[in-house]
């Protein structure tokens, strides 16, 4: 799933638009955000771009939260379980991190 900060029928028409397979949830009051404390608070009430990956049992076992989006290499390697380091240089995460066990 993704969150967005857009209005219900925004997120809807831009899943559509892109053919997304999996549900976009809105976010228009920062409850979520807020929650998992993303605001980027340089942009106004947008959020930092975030990745959480939440297994079976709803544990968080991988986190991103930078300015820039995750990369799909990234991402991928994430869900295959690999241990991720940022890169000096390359990534400007304020958190990326593989959760412990």
């Amino acid at each position: 799933m993704a969150i967005s900060v857009d209005e219900p029928h925004q997120s809807a028409a831009w899943a559509r638009k892109r053919g997304l397979a999996f549900p976009l949830l809105s976010d228009p009051d920062l409850a979520v955000i807020d929650a998992f404390d993303v605001r980027n608070e340089q942009a106004g009430d947008l959020p930092l771009h975030a990745v959480f990956i939440v297994n079976r049992e709803g544990n968080v076992t991988y986190r991103k939260i930078a300015r820039r989006r995750v990369r799909p290499d990234e991402l991928l390697a994430a869900l295959d379980g690999e241990r991720l380091r940022c890169c000096p240089g390359r990534c400007d995460a304020t958190i990326c991190e593989p959760i412990p066990r």
